[in-house]
């Protein structure tokens, strides 16, 4: 398959790269955001070689390309270059719910690979202590195990970027603020805090005594106030000085905030909805897999799937593990990978069936044709005996 043509046909049929407010992609899906969804052509690319099918919801135009999709995304993001979805532009046409979605599908998609490969590390960690192949004392032990715990640890840092490109704000700034909420030395002075009860203060104003590490809502919230800070600290500026002005203004208020008021509320809400889940599992702790088993495929399907990975990454890194959202999952992914080989072999059976009474059919007909064709000349010669005899 051709990817550069797929690419510059998918540009083609969705309105043109002028068309195009935003683009991410997942798994197996390139994710537009259009300016215009009637200007794209849907049909034609559900037609299109390449295509597996076109899903419009949740604020999204998304196309299934299937595991090639980083082949074809790579193309269109040369076209397209660097756009990531514009809110005013949008705003007029989105409800709240869609409005929503597409922001947690925006930060948390180009984050997966990262999640994924601390999952798959920590997976391949486990069967080599299953298999005794590795000791949990030796060194070897230690170090997989903290480049698996990276990716948890400095979740902020990688929110950080996505929710920056998301909001339309300095990416760098937006890390940067991360790395404050992270900073050793903020951390020992919590633990310190903690232990001989003396609060912790930016000049008469006390910090909350909680670390970030791990966390996702505190970086959210701290970045989306960020971009209306950094875009306020610009407006200010005097041309002369904005190069170094806005920075330190943003990175000043922004952090200062985000120690103060920003951080501690996205704490308590993580720590909210993870005692939330952790009395569900405890009462109902086998209903809601069962149930988020059951419609995974179509929240796949319609994108709204986006709106639970947080929930699941919030459970890890809050109390250490996950009982509703990956279970519900997995479940899932393992039943429809079962599924397919026996919709194969039923795909099968059906086709043998149908050529098997094709093929009765068939040879019923030419049964017959055979008798009347073979009784034929037994007729034939009864009428010439008759002739013969008579006349």
């Amino acid at each position: 398959m051709n990817y550069q043509d797929l690419s510059n046909k998918i540009i083609e049929l969705v309105g043109g790269k002028e068309n195009i407010a935003g683009l991410t992609h997942c798994a197996t899906r390139l994710r537009f955001n259009l300016k215009d969804e009637a200007k794209a052509q849907t049909d034609k690319l559900k037609a299109t070689s390449g295509i597996m099918g076109v899903v419009q919801n949740g604020g999204q135009y998304q196309i299934i390309i299937g595991s090639d999709v980083v082949k074809v995304y790579a193309p269109i993001k040369e076209v397209v270059g660097e756009k990531n979805g514009n809110a005013e532009e949008k705003g007029a046409k989105k409800g709240l719910v869609s409005a929503f979605l597409d922001m947690i599908s925006g930060i948390f998609a180009p984050v997966l690979p990262a999640i994924t490969a601390a999952g798959m590390l920590k997976a391949v960690l486990a069967l080599l202590v299953a298999f005794n192949w590795v000791d949990t004392a030796s060194s070897t032990y230690q170090v997989i195990n903290f480049m698996g715990d990276a990716a948890f640890y400095f979740m902020p840092m990688f929110l950080a970027i996505s929710a920056a490109k998301k909001f339309k704000c300095n990416a760098y700034l937006a890390v940067l603020v991360a790395g404050i909420l992270l900073h050793p030395n903020f951390v020992s002075m919590v633990n310190a805090s903690k232990e001989s009860g003396e609060a912790i203060k930016l000049f008469f104003i006390p910090i909350y005594n909680a670390t970030y590490s791990s966390s996702v809502v505190p970086i959210i919230l701290a970045v989306w106030i960020m971009s209306y800070v950094e875009r306020f600290a610009d407006k200010i500026s005097s041309k002369t000085i904005k190069f170094f002005t806005v920075p330190l203004i943003t990175a000043l208020v922004t952090g200062s905030l985000s120690l103060v008021v920003l951080g501690p509320i996205g704490y308590v809400i993580g720590n909210l909805i993870a005692q939330a889940i952790v009395l569900l599992d405890q009462y109902l702790g086998w209903l809601l897999p069962m149930v988020l088993g059951a419609i995974f495929p179509l929240l796949v399907m319609t994108g709204t799937h986006y709106g639970l990975i947080p929930i699941g990454a919030n459970n890890i890194m809050t109390v250490g593990y996950d009982s509703m959202i990956g279970p519900g999952n997995l479940a899932s992914n393992i039943a429809q990978g079962g599924e397919a080989p026996l919709m194969n072999l039923a795909y099968a059976c059906i086709g043998s069936a149908i050529a098997f009474a094709v093929a009765f059919i068939i040879s019923l007909i030419t049964y017959k044709e055979d008798n009347t064709e073979t009784s034929l000349p037994t007729e034939d010669k009864k009428n010439e005996g008759t002739k013969m005899i008579h006349p």
